[in-house]
């Protein structure tokens, strides 16, 4: 719930971030008992390039770099074990050379990076920070106008990456089968792509803000942790594709154009306790994504569909789908579970197409929808089964659900029309008092 209140406040808390002054990073290092090495600056002794300070140090080290240099053109190694840290990450600037990256941890586990702006200053395959090793901690920086923010290849995991800004970017930061990583309170502002996890396992992605342009996070990989999250103003919230036994769970979804989209083979995932409000469309399950959970969620005010659920064998259960524009409901899969849910105030409660067959709509409150619909064709029986739900509207012992066959008839050359006749199903014990649903506000 209190990321609920947070939604209008976010985005200018999201703009103070720009203004919050050096001295108040909070920087976490390694270790900071060995030397210290400085580039930039006006102190004798001082390296003229990350480089070089960087070549000249031990493990354990610190290069601390002033700004007063900045920017500094390089691609930069890190092969000890050190902490690189900015004066300022708002005027401690590292523009990329030559190479396609600006920094790259190959070898070394252990390094601190923190205190710069990362730049490769154009979006053409060229990455702010390569990451090949583990344990590392990447905090307080800002990733402005690269291909990748930062990337995560399969030989890093157990990296911390927190407070950051990733601006303009491609994609802020792209896990290629990284895996077991904790990626926290970044904000994330005008990527194309904020997140992409392909293939990674056990990454929690939590407490993170996601403003603007396509896509807020794409999740492929198996098992991995999606919480506290506010994803607003994306073309895509959320894409989880191909993947399974993932967690989904209280993130805010708001203004965009999809909240959360399952898409191609995702299975087994759970989708609880999140907040979507004023999407173009909350939620869509595809056709090929089964098993999985949708538990305790608040769905609100869509002006296409409150859920689409398209994919088969999904539990849909104890969530809110309240005040949307067209269909609270719509489904076109099979063997689906719809049950304790309250479904409030949409201008159709639940449309079942034609394709949906053997479907339960159980134990529902139906309160102030102004209709309910199902859609077949003539030679199909669809099996769908509506028991025991509760209908504010109602009054008698058999709720009557208008339905609607249609016969489509051929003619000429590719020319048809269809007739549309009355078919009816029924809920045969509706219950008289609406149910009182834990989770459900």
């Amino acid at each position: 719930m209190k990321r609920k209140c947070l939604v209008i406040g976010i985005i200018f808390l999201f703009v103070g971030t720009f203004i919050i002054p050096a001295t108040a990073q909070n920087i976490e290092t390694q270790s900071l008992e060995g030397n210290w090495l400085y580039v930039g600056g006006s102190g004798p002794g001082n390296y003229s390039t990350i480089q070089d300070a960087v070549d000249a140090s031990s493990d354990g080290d610190t290069v601390f770099v002033y700004d007063d240099s900045s920017p500094y053109y390089e691609n930069i190694v890190i092969n000890k074990k050190i902490n690189l840290i900015g004066e300022d990450k708002y005027t401690t600037i590292i523009k990329r050379f030559e190479q396609n990256f600006v920094i790259a941890i190959i070898t070394v586990d252990l390094v601190t990076v923190s205190g710069f702006t990362i730049t490769s200053s154009k979006q053409d395959n060229y990455t702010g920070i390569q990451i090949c090793s583990s344990f590392h901690t990447i905090s307080g920086n800002i990733f402005e106008r690269n291909e990748m923010g930062i990337v995560m290849f399969t030989s890093c995991y157990s990296t911390k990456i927190y407070n950051n800004i990733f601006q303009n970017n491609t994609i802020g930061i792209d896990i290629k089968g990284s895996s077991f990583n904790d990626i926290f309170n970044n904000s994330f502002l005008s990527n194309w792509i904020g997140i992409v996890v392909r293939e990674g396992i056990g990454n929690t992605i939590a407490n993170n803000t996601f403003i603007k342009r396509e896509v807020g996070i794409h999740l492929g990989g198996n098992s991995n942790k999606i919480i506290d999250n506010v994803i607003l103003s994306q073309q895509w919230g959320i894409e989880i594709s191909n993947c399974s036994d993932n967690e989904i769970r209280s993130n805010n979804f708001s203004l965009n154009y999809y909240g959360i989209v399952i898409e191609s083979n995702a299975d087994n995932n759970t989708i609880q306790d999140n907040f979507l409000n004023h999407n173009l469309r909350n939620i869509k399950i595809l056709s090929d994504c089964d098993y999985n959970l949708l538990e305790k969620n608040t769905i609100l005010n869509s002006s296409h569909y409150g859920m689409q659920v398209s994919g088969s064998y999904n539990e849909i259960q104890c969530n809110l789908i309240k005040d949307n524009y067209n269909v609270g409901i719509e489904i076109s899969g099979s063997n689906n579970n719809i049950s304790y849910n309250t479904i409030e105030n949409n201008i159709k409660g639940v449309v079942l197409l034609q394709d949906s067959r053997y479907n339960k709509i159980t134990f529902n409150n139906f309160i102030k929808n102004n209709g309910f619909f199902t859609y077949s064709f003539l030679q199909r029986r669809s099996h769908n089964v509506w028991d025991s739900n509760y209908w504010s509207s109602h009054i008698g012992k058999v709720k009557i659900i208008i339905g609607v066959t249609k016969i489509v008839l051929y003619y000429g050359y590719e020319k048809s029309f269809t007739i549309c006749l009355i078919r009816l199903n029924f809920d045969w014990h509706p219950a008289k008092e609406p149910y009182d649903i834990p989770g459900i506000i």
